[in-house]
């Protein structure tokens, strides 16, 4: 579970990811509070170049990624 202390630097290396090694990185994260610590949600999808989608901090939602010939897209899901 990422907290608001550490997402910026965790979802810096997530975009680092994905660009160095030309890969999709996703990352889940909580939207409510568990174990005592406040999450600050904002799952995310990055590619090779650039963030494609990212949940907001309060509404729960999926994040789907699709590959196709025009390469990677993505999409946030109400649930």
């Amino acid at each position: 579970m990422i907290t608001e202390s550490g997402y910026e630097s965790d979802s810096l290396t997530m975009k680092n990811y994905a660009n160095e090694f030309n890969i999709l990185v996703a990352m889940a994260n909580h939207n409510q509070p568990t174990g005592g610590s406040l999450p600050i949600e904002k799952s995310a999808i990055w590619s090779a170049t650039g963030l494609l989608a990212m949940a907001n901090e309060t509404e729960d939602v999926l994040i789907i990624a699709e590959k196709s010939h025009c390469g990677w897209s993505a999409q946030v899901v109400k649930i």
